[in-house]
């Protein structure tokens, strides 16, 4: 694609930047941006301009070349904080559970009768035996079983109300205000 051309009085030529309803921006060789009123330039029938004046005398008319840049960046700033913990507590709740309670009945029997040896604590029935021995100083030292102390353990179906402790885990978030930190670029 070729681009159109102004051509002034004395033959110089320029390109064309632009065409707009009230001007023509030419480009001159040396780099020049020149803004030509749409009254000094006439257009000819092969598709480029005529100017009705001399390059030569443009410069008072003489356009700086702008150029307009954007720049993007992000920038990271703290606008808020936020703290968060978990908080466990503790709460007590009823239920219903069936279960048992044990209970021991402690029960001396008196012996008083001579034995040969120790004999250990043995069950007997369900009854759990534990012997008490006593030495006695007579002419002679007899050992003699003194008692047995025997535990019977009974087993009660309960039920009704019961409470258990079960834990339960919350978040609190406290929202702060920023710190004096600076932003910082991201």
């Amino acid at each position: 694609m070729t681009q159109d051309v102004v051509h002034d009085l004395d033959g110089h030529t320029a390109t064309v930047d632009a065409v707009t309803d009230r001007a023509v921006r030419v480009r001159l060789p040396e780099g020049v941006v020149v803004e030509l009123d749409r009254s000094l330039v006439e257009p000819t029938g092969g598709g480029g301009y005529r100017a009705d004046l001399r390059f030569s005398d443009l410069d008072a008319r003489v356009l700086q070349e702008v150029e307009e840049r954007v720049e993007i960046r992000t920038e990271a700033s703290e606008i808020g904080r936020v703290v968060v913990r978990t908080v466990t507590d503790t709460v007590e709740e009823p239920i219903e559970a069936d279960g048992w309670r044990e209970t021991v009945d402690v029960e001396r029997v008196p012996i008083g009768r001579e034995v040969d040896a120790v004999e250990p604590p043995h069950e007997d029935g369900g009854v759990t035996v534990i012997p008490v021995y006593e030495e006695v100083l007579v002419i002679r030292k007899q050992l003699v079983l003194r008692e047995e102390v025997r535990l019977t353990r009974r087993r009660e179906p309960v039920s009704g109300p019961s409470h258990v402790a079960r834990r339960r885990q919350r978040v609190e978030v406290d929202r702060l205000p920023p710190s004096d930190a600076g932003p910082t670029e991201g």
